[in-house]
């Protein structure tokens, strides 16, 4: 386990993204999609998904190969 300590300090020079990720976004659902084990959250959504996607949608499953998304945080401080 990794154990990160913040000060006061690092915390007032944290800066949220104007805007959503698009393709951090798509990784998630993706990944979302693919695992069954939370099927309590997110079942319904998975199996109206999975019947709803086109056959051409499947090579978005490339862009999460290894079955984990990206970190999907990415912390910037200027200073």
């Amino acid at each position: 386990m990794i154990r990160i300590h913040f000060t006061a300090a690092d915390f007032a020079r944290v800066r949220f993204a104007p805007r959503p990720a698009p393709l951090q976004e798509l990784n998630v659902a993706l990944l979302r999609m693919s695992r069954p084990d939370d099927a309590v959250l997110f079942g319904r959504w998975r199996q109206r998904l999975l019947r709803a996607l086109p056959a051409a949608a499947e090579p978005l499953a490339d862009l999460v190969p290894a079955g984990e998304a990206p970190g999907s945080s990415t912390c910037s401080a200027t200073a």
